[in-house]
């Protein structure tokens, strides 16, 4: 599921991206979060462990950071600061 090779120009999914995709994986199961999460760590597991702290800080710096992001997909927020997401 988790590509390391990136794109064709080489970009690889950053940190935000990789929250993101976790928030709305975790929304349709667990199971598909997990896999997620266990191929990106088999993938490259210097990058699952930046993830790691990086949602760790963030998370801590906006403890509801998750709720947030969803009443945003809900449409119960019209815009969502994405200043949230970055250190």
């Amino acid at each position: 599921m988790f590509n390391s090779d990136g794109f064709c120009s080489g970009l690889k999914p950053s940190k935000y991206g990789i929250l993101l995709q976790s928030y709305r994986l975790k929304r349709i199961s667990v199971e598909k979060l997990e896999e997620f999460l266990n191929d990106l760590k088999d993938d490259n597991f210097k990058e699952y462990n930046d993830f790691l702290k990086y949602k760790h800080l963030v998370e801590k710096r906006t403890p509801n950071l998750k709720e947030i992001y969803y009443e945003f997909l809900d449409g119960k927020r019209e815009t969502l600061d994405f200043d949230l997401f970055f250190l």
